[in-house]
């Protein structure tokens, strides 16, 4: 049987601008949009499930009506689906897991703010993959190391402002990935492909650790360090950038 909203979860989701929903069932119900409804997504997981008011949402759009919270520290899953986001999306807890094909969108709109030590990442399945693409905004606040172990695909701004963020899954940019901070750094450990390196902004630091980052245009940052990998293809390192290379290699292909 498909779980359904409660009469309680209903009546909140129409009560207008000041509904907030709280959602801590083991199968987390997708919902029809409502006006400024704040859902908070304490645990479980997103299915194919029937809504309170008899529609099914298979493939979940959280749209602008919604602020989306997502907190505790326990396992919030969406193995093979394809979500979309379009609001605010504020992960201050817990982890996100995925497999079975399962890609999440930050689409047009969309706003990903990240202040959680969790992992975005695959459930571990074998052969089970899944995929982040940034087309709006992602912001990331973190004091420690934190990894992207998916392919990563940023067409929008991803923004680093505190801590290390590592796309250790691989995939390419051809938006903006921003350092704001100098403290803030983007570590490249599986191979990447940033086209423009003039796309690579802020104060922060770059850092090649591993794999092969194919790049072309203009270096422009203030620090970029090369301790392993392969940085490939046509650049040109500008005035007032500091390239720290300790290992690894360059390759002109």
């Amino acid at each position: 049987m498909r779980p359904h909203l409660s009469t309680a979860q209903t009546h909140a989701r129409r009560c207008g601008p000041c509904a907030s929903l709280l959602l801590s069932v083991s199968l987390l119900c997708a919902i029809a949009a409502r006006a400024q409804t704040v859902l908070t997504w304490s645990s479980g997981d997103i299915l194919n499930v029937t809504t309170g008011l008899g529609a099914t949402l298979s493939v979940p759009t959280l749209t602008s009506d919604y602020t989306i919270n997502v907190t505790t520290t326990g396992s919030h899953t969406f193995d093979g689906r394809t979500v979309v986001n379009q609001t605010t999306l504020n992960w201050s807890a817990g982890t996100l897991l995925a497999s079975g094909g399962a890609t999440f969108t930050n689409a047009s709109g969309g706003i990903v703010n990240d202040s959680s030590i969790g992992t975005f990442g695959g459930t571990g399945t074998p052969g089970a993959t899944m995929t982040f693409a940034n087309a709006a905004g992602a912001n990331y606040n973190v004091s420690v190391t934190k990894s992207i172990p998916v392919i990563f695909t940023n067409d929008g701004t991803l923004t680093v402002s505190a801590g290390t963020l590592s796309l250790s899954g691989g995939g390419t940019s051809a938006g903006t990935i921003n350092t704001s901070a100098s403290g803030a750094t983007v570590q490249f450990t599986n191979s990447y492909s940033v086209p423009d390196l003039a796309t690579l902004t802020g104060t922060g630091t770059f850092a090649l650790t591993n794999g092969t980052l194919s790049t072309g245009g203009t270096l422009g940052i203030g620090t970029f360090n090369q301790s392993s990998g392969t940085l490939a293809g046509t650049k040109t390192i500008g005035n007032g950038t500091t390239f720290n290379w300790t290992g690894g290699n360059w390759n002109s292909g």
